[in-house]
């Protein structure tokens, strides 16, 4: 067994590990490739959609069925979908998030829970069939998370 990367208990990490388990036991959450293009005609387990959004052969057709079927799951069903869209976007997430938790390292756990409640809200009003839509999703949750960041830097600074 290899050594594993210690979580924190910051929100991004506790989606990671929630979407890890959503990925083991007999049954990973899984996604019909079937009918769509460039996916094999079985289930394939979001642990390896994940991978396959990740590698720059994968083109952006593909990718935008990928997440416009992940995100029209997740509004027709919630729960599990939602994690599993959520953890299969968290490298985005947390690419989109890394400048603004280290200009304040302090709200990094509140920009990252600001991020996944914005994220969210996003996916309930998202059109599936939108073109670039993982970024559009990761931009709206960073700008969510830069308000309360710019709110937090003028509540620093103060009157005067």
């Amino acid at each position: 067994m290899s050594p594993r990367r210690a979580l924190s208990d910051s929100p991004f990490d506790t989606l990671e590990h929630t979407f890890d388990l959503l990925m083991t036991g007999p049954r990973p959450l899984a996604l019909d490739g079937t009918g769509i293009a460039g996916l094999p005609d079985r289930l394939v387990p979001l642990g390896e959609l994940k991978g396959r959004l990740l590698h720059p052969s994968t083109s952006f057709a593909v990718r935008d069925a990928i997440v416009g079927e992940l995100v029209a799951r997740a509004q027709a069903e919630g729960g599990r979908w939602s994690v599993g869209l959520a953890g299969v976007l968290l490298p985005g997430l947390r690419r989109a998030l890394w400048p603004l938790t280290q200009a304040c390292p302090g709200k990094a756990d509140e920009l990252e829970a600001e991020a996944l409640a914005v994220f969210l809200a996003a996916v309930a009003r998202a059109a599936p069939g939108r073109a670039r839509l993982a970024a559009r999703l990761c931009w709206t949750a960073r700008k969510g998370a830069n308000r309360l960041l710019h709110a937090e830097l003028a509540e620093r600074a103060g009157p005067g």
